[in-house]
């Protein structure tokens, strides 16, 4: 996108100044039925997208996504890596307990992805997770 300053108000032949739009800028389309990785490539995610946040920090950009699944913990956790492991991604696992299984997805050159999962008390096959993905940085 081109932005155009003119300098001076009295409509004279005033010089102008343009100037572009910063190039490396990360854009995301949002899907309501799965999660942007990368190129507009989306994960579909077995559940329902109940928030989103866009968090900017210096020239980190990440998406965050709470999704709430009728799912159990780990079927939802299981389903999701088994598409994440087709695209290239490896999983290194930070907390597992019986209400929450922390974990990051890797793979080369494909966006680092963080995940909180999370079992709802008192209810059987209901999950909760955080999915963050960093878009940009």
């Amino acid at each position: 996108m081109l932005l155009a300053l003119l300098a001076g108000c009295d409509g004279a032949n005033a010089p102008s100044t343009v100037q572009e739009a910063d190039s490396t800028q990360v854009t995301q389309a949002f899907q309501r039925n799965g999660i942007v990785l990368k190129d507009g490539d989306v994960l579909p995610i077995e559940g329902q997208i109940v928030r989103y946040e866009l968090i900017r920090k210096g020239k980190d950009v990440t998406d965050r996504y709470v999704v709430e699944s009728s799912k159990s913990l780990m079927e939802l956790e299981s389903l999701t890596f088994a598409d994440l492991a087709r695209r290239g991604y490896v999983r290194q696992v930070r907390n597992d307990t019986p209400e929450r299984f922390q974990v990051t997805y890797r793979g080369k050159g494909l966006p680092l992805i963080t995940a909180d999962y999370r079992a709802q008390k008192n209810v059987k096959d209901l999950a909760r997770v955080i999915f963050n993905v960093r878009t940009g940085g």
